[in-house]
C-alpha cells in the first residue's frame, strides 16, 4: 500500500514539474489567461463544496470544519 501511495505522490510531483516547465515557456498573456481560469475554477469548486456542506449538515454551526471536510472525502 505504501509503495502505491509513494508512487502516486511521485507521479503527481512529476506532473507538476512538467506543468511548471510548460508554464515557464508561455507568454505573459497565456499565463494570465490560465491563472484567471484557475481562479474561476477554484471559486466554483469552493462554492460547490460549501453548498454540499450546507446540504449535508444544514446551516448548523455545531459541525467542526474537520468533520465537514471528512464528509466531503
Amino acid at each position: 500500500y505504501h509503495r502505491g501511495v509513494n508512487a502516486s505522490k511521485a507521479g503527481e510531483l512529476e506532473m507538476k514539474r512538467r506543468l511548471i516547465d510548460i508554464f515557464d515557456h508561455l507568454s505573459l498573456t497565456a499565463k494570465a489567461r490560465i491563472l484567471e481560469r484557475a481562479e474561476a475554477y477554484l471559486e466554483v469548486e469552493l462554492f460547490e463544496r460549501e453548498n454540499k456542506l450546507n446540504n449535508n449538515f444544514g446551516q448548523s454551526d455545531n459541525v467542526s470544519e474537520e468533520e465537514a471536510t471528512d464528509k466531503l472525502l
